[in-house]
């Protein structure tokens, strides 16, 4: 069961008392940023949320009114002050209870069951198309018929039922059913999925649960919206494709798959948007939304589109979005990867700019994290006058320490990164992954940035990484005289702070925002703020 800890008072160490929760099974994640914890708290899927309110702070219940625009999760708040007063103002807020430092770790864990306990809801019966769910005694129908489901199954069904129409990965599946990692030699997840497949879906013509290759798993129910589109799934690899692209042919795939359009991720039809199918189907483009303008987010290195799912939802409703992955990354055609092509940025900067002849007459918001955030930059450059402001997210023009220059590292750390690349590129990914992305209290996050490496081609990743960790884009900055919002991590193996100030200093029309956390992938750790941040810079472009 999952609480979400809100820290805005440090502890002293005997008063830390996560841990306490954790030795009684509960997982907790914790956020001590009051802009990551409102957004957590109103977007987090928590059973319940212990919040610290600072009685010194008249403004200490902001956070609580925040989650209260969007949330019922019951909340625990935790002070060093309990007068009457103080808790008819929380009661006001939306607080369920209230507990007065100092305690007894016993007396907190009781507390947080009793509350659970008192906020669950009368009913647990869930349904779902023509599926009928008791979550309390762990029962299920389908259509009106009884399905005998194990504890694991049932696990599994619940995690899916809880996010459907969303893809989940191997990674989030088995944190989430098995409290583990996923391991490439584990084959529990494909077998239960085979059995709750047989039981679930098999003897019925309409099918719910729908695997997504190369990414996960999702609960669909494709048989009631129309129309349906001839497209490529989000992020499955084309094994034709992959393929063409190792043998060294050039010779297209033939694709005969169909997909839905997916609730809540896509609301346009592509061609309905104008664009060519030769190039969202190169690119896997996604177009959706509707708005004055058009805001295109672009992933970094050994990632897909899908790392945006915590901030592009966010913009659908007043922006018109479009999602892709880069040649030889996710969904893309591989068969449209020439090495000698991409032997440099640009012409995935090119690839940009034919992306956004299609999509975006309009002004544009280019969002680009890492690497992605130069090739944005060099679109720009080359066609300027389209995009009209750029969110950088962890960027860096030089990853190569030179003279008083502090790219991060030293050439020889770059040569011996691309070997092992080259050597050992799963390993790499793994070992690698948890470091790149931070978030130490969130593994979860590491995995999935492992997961997504290793679904990347070797052969491609080695070469777009050595295009990437080699570039040297410096003297490019000062031209870009578009406005641009770099948010900095200040902590990043990466891009360390001296990369972000660097490059402040001479973009002439930049602003450098420095964000409190660990990794180098603040949109997926801390999207809170990111959001919060570029919120504040549309307002300013658009």
């Amino acid at each position: 069961m999952r609480l979400l800890v809100i820290e805005t008072v440090l502890s002293s160490p005997e008063q830390y008392f996560p841990q306490a929760l954790e030795d009684h099974g509960f997982r907790v994640h914790s956020a001590r940023d009051p802009v990551e914890a409102k957004w957590l708290g109103s977007h987090g899927d928590y059973a319940g949320i212990l919040l610290e309110a600072d009685p010194r702070d008249a403004d200490r219940y902001s956070i609580l009114r925040a989650i209260r625009r969007t949330k019922s999760t019951p909340v625990l708040v935790l002070t060093e002050r309990d007068t009457v007063a103080s808790r008819l103002q929380g009661i006001h807020f939306g607080a369920n209870d209230f507990l007065v430092r100092p305690f007894e770790p016993a007396e907190l864990v009781n507390r947080v069951h009793a509350l659970l306990l008192a906020s669950k809801p009368k009913s647990q019966r869930v349904r779902f198309a023509n599926l009928e769910i008791d979550l309390e005694a762990r029962t299920c129908w389908r259509n009106g018929k009884s399905v005998q489901l194990t504890r694991t199954e049932f696990a599994l069904f619940v995690a899916l039922l809880r996010r459907p129409a969303q893809v989940l990965s191997r990674a989030a599946l088995f944190d989430e059913v098995w409290r583990t990692v996923a391991r490439s030699e584990d084959n529990v997840l494909e077998v239960t999925m085979r059995r709750l497949r047989v039981k679930l879906d098999n003897p019925f013509e309409v099918k719910l649960l729908h695997t997504v290759r190369g990414v996960g798993y999702m609960l669909d129910d494709r048989s009631t919206r129309e129309p349906e589109l001839t497209a490529f799934p989000q992020g499955a690899p084309h094994q034709a494709a992959r393929r063409s692209a190792l043998d060294g042919s050039r010779s297209s795939p033939r694709v005969t798959g169909r997909v839905s359009l997916q609730v809540g991720q896509m609301a346009e039809n592509n061609a309905a948007n104008g664009m060519r199918t030769d190039v969202w189907r190169r690119n896997n483009a996604w177009v959706s939304g509707s708005g004055p303008a058009t805001i295109i987010f672009a992933h970094g290195f050994g990632c897909d589109q899908t790392m945006w799912r915590l901030m592009a939802p966010l913009f659908r409703g007043r922006f018109r979005t479009v999602l892709f992955d880069h040649v030889g990354s996710g969904g893309s055609d591989l068969s449209a990867y020439e090495p000698r092509q991409y032997n440099t940025l640009q012409k995935y900067a090119d690839d940009i700019n034919e992306l956004l002849d299609e999509v975006a007459s309009r002004q544009v918001v280019f969002v680009g994290h890492s690497v992605s955030a130069m090739i944005g930059m060099l679109a720009d450059l080359a066609k300027p006058g389209r995009i009209v402001g750029h969110v950088m997210i962890g960027p860096s023009p030089c990853y190569v320490n030179d003279g008083d220059y502090i790219g991060g590292f030293e050439r020889a750390d770059i040569d011996e990164l691309l070997s092992t690349l080259k050597n050992n590129y799963l390993g790499w990914s793994k070992s690698m992954a948890p470091v790149i992305m931070g978030a130490p209290d969130r593994p979860a996050l590491g995995r999935e940035l492992a997961d997504s490496f290793c679904r990347t081609n070797p052969e491609i990743a080695e070469h777009f990484a050595r295009v990437t960790f080699l570039s040297d884009y410096r003297d490019r900055l000062p031209e870009l005289q578009t406005p641009s919002l770099i948010l900095q991590c200040d902590d990043d193996v990466i891009a360390p702070t001296t990369v972000g100030a660097f490059m402040h200093q001479v973009m002439p029309r930049s602003i450098l925002r420095v964000i409190e956390n660990i990794g180098h992938c603040p949109h997926l750790s801390a999207p809170g703020v990111c959001i919060e941040s570029m919120e504040e810079f549309l307002s300013t472009v658009c």
